[in-house]
């Protein structure tokens, strides 16, 4: 049984669930739930599954081309955030996401309460960025499908990790799904 990522992006706090329909398949899981950072548990939340004998995604190493394409869409997803243009900040998402999304105002929200290093980072760096390699029975061409590892530094202090997938719609790298962008939370214990 293949196990590969799954691309879902929980908007908890509007009660959608959307998830890029020309990923879903090749990109699913059968490793269970997902947490959702607004809500926790996410009763919204789906899952999809991979058949069987659908094989994993075969990741490269991105071209230069790619990577800039790629940053160049995930930058502007940030800076539309950052100058509180959530009408631009959608833009930049796969239009299956988009179409989760009520309005600007609504993205707004839940972007604020579930990502707020994100939509208030300070500074983010770029990790390898891998890309999709054609893979014989997977329904992916090359470079139409790349992950972009990101840090980010909030404006208080606190550092998100997370990856980027985007997906190639007409033409243009967009935002498929993220995973992570949620600080590590470090038990407190008391010491004697």
């Amino acid at each position: 049984m293949t196990h590969v990522k799954l691309l879902v992006l929980c908007v908890a706090a509007l009660g959608l669930v959307a998830a890029a329909p020309s990923v879903s398949r090749a990109l699913a899981s059968r490793s269970g739930g997902v947490t959702c950072p607004a809500m926790g548990a996410c009763p919204y939340t789906a899952t999809l599954a991979a058949q069987d004998e659908a094989p994993a995604i075969r990741w490269r190493a991105a071209t230069d081309t790619e990577k800039k394409a790629a940053t160049a869409a995930v930058e502007g997803q940030l800076k539309a955030f950052k100058a509180d243009d959530y009408a631009a900040a959608e833009k930049f998402q796969h239009s299956a996401l988009r179409q989760g999304v009520r309005s600007p105002a609504e993205f707004r929200k839940m972007m604020k309460s579930a990502y707020p290093q994100v939509v208030n980072y300070k500074k983010v760096t770029f990790g390898a960025i891998s890309a999709s390699a054609v893979t014989k029975g997977v329904p992916v061409g090359d470079g139409e499908h790349v992950e972009v590892p990101a840090t980010l530094l909030g404006e208080d202090g606190i550092t998100v990790r997370m990856v980027y997938t985007l997906v190639k719609e007409q033409g243009e790298y967009r935002v498929a799904g993220v995973e992570g962008g949620q600080p590590t939370r470090v038990p407190i214990r008391e010491v004697a």
